[in-house]
């Protein structure tokens, strides 16, 4: 069956099938912060399963409402650090709190509940990590039924990408190698993995005819953790995907919120895998 038919025959929602419990975007307009060391904590949600102690006091329906006039606590602006930092910070989590493969599962697991997909879903993939959180996300779809196809644009990967993209392939995940070469208008949702936030300079061939492909494909546009073609420092870059949503991975980097970011994500989300900040 062709990824249109696909289309066709598994709309959910008109054509958007959307995953539990997704963070909403983040609109708050924070100041950089670049002594900041501590994890943003992810918000609990309620356990569908829990029942009710009977001995637990209940509200009372009666009591007097909060006062409207009190002041209201300022959360403050969510934490960014500098792509050095996070590189760090996720060297540092990986030797000695939690294996490397499982912080990739983490984001790969975030950024597929983060969105209400519409399909089919093309996760157009380069060969660093960020490929791996779309391996992962692929692997998801695919238990969940949501058709998806991987569009990689190399044949190498690293390696727990390599044991992700490999668990692709076993569970019968669609792939194919992607230049740029035709339109992706086919596609319902694109999820962007080809650069993560160390990427730095100008986007060479066949990436520039990728991300041009991406941006003119009218599907609703993710990016992993930052947009390919931003600096994750600056926000500035001479080509980059436009996105939809961007979710970022662990916390916000500066170049989120500087550049030209603005003009890249329409909404952004961060998601909390478990990366101990430190200092630099």
């Amino acid at each position: 069956m062709s990824l249109e038919n696909q289309r066709n025959d598994l709309n959910c929602c008109d054509g958007v099938q959307c995953t539990p419990d997704a963070p909403q975007p983040d609109s708050a307009s924070p100041q950089a912060n670049p002594d900041a060391s501590q994890v943003n904590s992810a918000t609990p949600q309620a356990n569908p399963d829990a029942q009710v102690n009977p001995a637990t006091p209940q509200v009372n329906p009666d009591a007097s409402q909060v006062n409207p006039d009190a002041p209201q606590l300022d959360p403050g602006p969510p934490m960014m650090v500098s792509v050095e930092t996070m590189r760090k910070s996720d060297a540092y989590t990986i030797a000695h709190l939690v294996p490397s493969k499982e912080l990739m599962y983490r984001a790969g697991k975030g950024i597929f509940e983060a969105v209400c997909w519409r399909v089919p879903v093309g996760i157009v993939c380069g060969k660093g990590n960020n490929a791996g959180d779309g391996f992962v996300a692929a692997l998801l779809m695919r238990e969940s039924e949501i058709p998806c196809e991987l569009l990689l644009t190399s044949d190498t990967f690293s390696e727990d990408g390599k044991y992700y993209f490999d668990k692709c392939r076993a569970a019968g995940v669609p792939y194919r190698m992607y230049g740029g070469e035709e339109d992706l208008t086919a596609f319902g949702s694109l999820l962007d993995c080809l650069f993560g936030t160390g990427f730095s300079g100008d986007v060479r061939p066949p990436y520039d005819r990728v991300i041009r492909r991406i941006n003119e494909s009218g599907a609703y546009v993710v990016s992993a953790d930052i947009n390919s073609g931003l600096n994750g420092d600056t926000g500035e870059g001479s080509l980059f995907v436009r996105s939809d949503l961007t979710v970022s991975i662990g916390t916000y980097k500066f170049g989120h919120f500087r550049g030209l970011a603005d003009q890249a994500m329409k909404e952004k989300i961060n998601i909390d895998i478990g990366i101990q900040i430190i200092e630099t």
